[in-house]
């Protein structure tokens, strides 16, 4: 299955706890159903930075408040499970970068703040699954040929300790392991790596994966979602496109793995709803009815190029050429922004093609809710950004379904508020077509 083909929800932000109810009870329990269809997964992660899913500062980011005072939330391209299965949503963010294995079990009797982030911080939010990525690959940067045994055991005692909190409290952990490794000697980008041996840093990942990949065989809550043959090869190192230093995962990456964690939960817990959100009370943004609507602006470095209707769904499309930049804004007009109430909470959502270019192309791709208002004569304004990355030698088509988070309002926006899809960085000599829907904009029922 083509991982680009299916990204069933692309986003943003999954920060959906406001979004249909809650699964109440314990972790571990059933998520919610409709027609036999998963309506809501509750999904928290839990590890190093490759587990640090928002900028938010707190492990709880089911909800927030739009304050429109300039402030700016970035989802990372780390969690991108809603892609494969929309009914996922994040309510835990238990990634801190630059942790060990060690410093993770040790999380829990530091004092007791937002940013903790410890196994019971996550456990106490109400999660139905983990995904876990605490390998760690930073317990291995000064691995040698002496020493790498004991490393290696050390930091699989540590690593399933951890996950052990997860299961024994009921809950099913989706093991990631350590993605894989490539990044060079003497490298400076990433801190802590420039004296690391790429070789002896590979021979123990390999070995942690093997015993990871062991345990889950003979645990049922634990399931090993392993990296060999699609981001890394058998020694553990990244294929081209699948990294973005050596070490993390880069967009295309995150969206490889995520399309098989989405598989097992399918399996956990069966299908998705496709929907990202149900609708509630306050009416769908108007459909844009052409590439000509006052709604549909292009912004500079794009030139219109049609509507089309694809899989029962209108897409206005633009296409960017050369090494442009530029893109398209859906405003939100009067009618809607009208009805918006303060406090009351709301998601939008959108599908968006990336069409296969003629040839493999780069570029950076992001989109953005831009929330605006008036204060005494100056423009506030509320970022909610995501789906930010690079992408490399793009050869398929991206096809899916962008999520914003779930936002309160505690003040009233304007009319220049819009929703923004940007493509810069473009390779030279190449050209995209990108194409979106309406907006579905949907009051959602209190948390």
């Amino acid at each position: 299955m083509n991982f680009y083909k299916s990204l069933g929800a692309l986003f943003f932000l999954s920060l959906l706890a406001a979004c249909g109810g809650s699964s109440g009870g314990q972790g571990g329990a059933n998520p919610p159903v409709d027609n036999t269809k998963v309506k809501t997964l509750r999904v928290a992660t839990f590890g190093d930075s490759t587990a640090d899913a928002t900028s938010l500062e707190s492990q709880d980011v089911s909800l927030f408040q739009a304050n429109l005072q300039g402030h700016q939330i970035i989802e990372s391209r780390k969690y991108q499970l809603s892609f494969y299965y929309p009914a996922a949503y994040l309510v835990g963010n238990g990634g801190i970068g630059g942790e060990t294995t060690k410093t993770m079990l040790h999380r829990d009797v530091k004092a007791i703040s937002t940013r903790r982030k410890s196994t019971e911080d996550i456990i106490a939010l109400k999660p139905q699954v983990i995904l876990f990525r605490g390998g760690s690959i930073n317990d291995l940067p000064n691995v040698n040929s002496n020493n790498r045994g004991v490393i290696v055991n050390e930091t699989y005692k540590n690593h399933i300790t951890l996950v052990e909190r997860f299961t024994n409290a009921n809950l099913p952990v989706l093991d990631s392991g350590i993605f894989g490794y490539s990044f060079p000697k003497g490298g400076t980008s990433v801190s802590g790596y420039d004296k690391a041996d790429p070789t002896q840093v590979r021979l123990a990942l390999t070995q942690l994966n093997k015993r990871y990949r062991d345990y889950a065989k003979t645990h049922d809550k634990v399931h090993f979602i392993d990296p060999v043959g699609t981001v890394s090869d058998l020694t553990g190192k990244y294929f081209p496109k699948m990294t973005e230093d050596g070490i993390h995962l880069s967009l295309q990456g995150s969206l490889a793995m995520a399309e098989k964690e989405a598989q097992v939960v399918t399996k956990i817990f069966g299908a998705s709803a496709e929907k990202a959100f149900e609708k509630g009370g306050v009416n769908n943004y108007p459909k844009v009815s052409s590439i000509d609507d006052p709604l549909f602006e292009v912004m500079d470095g794009a030139i219109k190029d049609g509507s089309r209707l694809i899989d029962g769904k209108e897409y206005q499309f633009i296409r960017l050429l050369k090494q442009g930049q530029g893109g398209l804004k859906l405003k939100l007009p009067d009618v809607l922004v009208n009805l918006l109430v303060k406090g009351k909470t709301y998601g939008v959502s959108l599908d968006i093609i990336i069409e296969k270019p003629a040839a493999p192309t780069n570029f950076h791709l992001s989109t953005r809710l831009d929330l605006k208002e008036t204060v005494n004569g100056t423009t506030e304004r509320y970022l909610l950004e995501s789906f930010g990355g690079e992408v490399k030698q793009l050869d398929q088509e991206i096809a899916g379904r962008i999520k914003l988070p779930p936002f309160k309002l505690n003040t009233t926006i304007n009319d220049q508020s819009h929703f923004r899809v940007y493509v810069s960085h473009l390779s030279e000599n190449s050209a995209i077509s990108l194409g979106v829907t309406r907006l579905n904009w949907v009051e959602l029922p209190p948390q």
